[in-house]
């Protein structure tokens, strides 16, 4: 695929609901820091906007980012990526502003180091650390369910998604929101159990329950529902069933496979990493899942 900078092509007129976010700050959901801000933007040959330019400044480099991995606060004119800290852009391949130089094995790196980082909660976490650090209360495992944690629950700006249907890409619902599965160091949502509807989905009964990665859910608080773009309704029958805490390394491996395959081949630009209506389709900011003392 051939990129052109924005920054070279004057004539350029955004699709309706787009527009220039050159100039904006990047900030990480996971910190709430700023990493830099957007120098440039890259589109196709078809003048699709696939990747957003981002000079990290201190780190002395760019890097590039999926259009589909950022959130837009129209407010307050800030770029918004989920799932990441600051730091973790240093593990971000640099970008050369060279387009010449964006083969498809440099993008393979790319997407490999974001979806390593985006979806999971999070493997660089010293837990000895990090839980010392914790309140007491919050009890020993990483990750638990939030109706586990007393006098915890969502933070007060924060919809809570508990109860809210659960929306395929094809917009059938696939089940509701069950439960949140949060991270006790960080008090991040990390995960969110859904409880699948098997006789809507014609499987058999179970009381099946899936995983869905934090940011692969788009919340839609006017019609209290959750949408999972990368899920085909026909897609749950190949997710692993979540029978419960702990969650071991080796399912929460499996989960991202499933969540990330699908990145290669004609359909490579066609993943909603790449996607620019999950960048200007959530204006308001996507939902930090930030939680905190409830009494």
């Amino acid at each position: 695929m051939r990129f052109t900078p924005l920054s070279e092509k004057a004539d350029y007129t955004f699709p309706a609901g787009a527009f220039d976010v050159r100039g904006w700050e990047v900030r990480t959901l996971a910190d709430e820091e700023k990493v830099g801000q957007v120098d440039d933007v890259l589109i196709d040959e078809a003048g699709k906007v696939r990747y957003l330019d981002i000079d990290l400044g201190l780190f002395r480099k760019h890097v590039l980012l999926p259009v589909g991995q950022a959130r837009i606060d129209e407010k307050d004119d800030v770029i918004w990526v989920p799932g990441m800290t600051k730091e973790q852009f240093r593990e971000i391949p640099a970008y050369a502003h060279d387009v010449g130089r964006v083969t498809r094995d440099y993008e393979d790196r790319l997407v490999a180091a974001y979806t390593g980082m985006y979806e999971g909660p999070g493997e660089g976490v010293d837990e000895g650390q990090a839980l010392e650090e914790a309140p007491e209360d919050l009890g020993e495992g990483r990750l638990a369910s939030l109706g586990d944690l007393p006098g915890y629950g969502v933070a007060a700006d924060d919809p809570d998604p508990r109860g809210w249907e659960v929306i395929a890409s094809d917009g059938r619902t696939i089940g509701e929101v069950h439960e949140l599965i949060v991270d006790t160091a960080a008090l991040k949502v990390r995960y969110l159990d859904c409880d699948v509807d098997e006789e809507a989905l014609g499987l058999d009964e179970q009381d099946r329950h899936i995983l869905i990665p934090i940011g692969y859910a788009r919340l839609d608080q006017e019609a209290e529902g959750v949408i999972v773009d990368v899920l085909s309704s026909s897609d749950i029958r190949s997710l692993p069933s979540f029978d419960g805490l702990p969650i071991s390394p080796e399912y929460e491996s499996r989960v991202r496979q499933r969540y990330s395959q699908g990145i290669a081949g004609d359909g490579y630009y066609e993943h909603p990493l790449f996607d620019a209506s999950r960048l200007y389709g959530t204006r308001a900011g996507p939902w930090p899942g930030d939680v905190e003392r409830s009494d």
